[in-house]
């Protein structure tokens, strides 16, 4: 599968479609966030990396409330901002266009509504530039 310009694996290709028919909750990403990083013992990073954005989005969940911005969105585009690292292979400087490429497929095979969508998928390729 391409998007982007980035290539997804065949793991990745087979979690997709183990998450086809997931819903649009926080729970499902979350789930899905997990099968993609894949954290094992000789992936020790990708643990880290996924518990990197459970931080993320407990902290998306403060700032929402305090905000009055939409807290499940800001949530699950935390959840899926590093989604592409372990795809990106040794290049770690391309995640955030793997994990744009990934949020993107993902929300929209689940049907996410597209204005929040196109948000989270913008701001996943504006990491390049912090």
């Amino acid at each position: 599968m391409e998007t982007f310009g980035t290539v997804l694996s065949e793991r990745a290709l087979n979690i997709f479609m183990r998450h086809a028919h997931d819903d649009k909750t926080i729970p499902s990403v979350r789930s899905f966030v997990y099968d993609m990083l894949g954290p094992t013992p000789d992936r020790g990073d990708m643990l880290y990396r996924y518990e990197h954005s459970l931080r993320a989005a407990e902290n998306a969940a403060v700032i929402a409330e305090a905000e009055g911005l939409p807290k499940d969105d800001l949530i699950i585009a935390c959840l899926l901002h590093d989604v592409g690292y372990r795809e990106c292979g040794d290049d770690f400087k391309r995640h955030p266009f793997f994990s744009a490429d990934i949020a993107k497929r993902y929300l929209e095979m689940i049907g996410y509504p597209q204005e929040p969508l196109r948000e989270m998928v913008r701001g996943m390729k504006r990491q390049l530039l912090i």
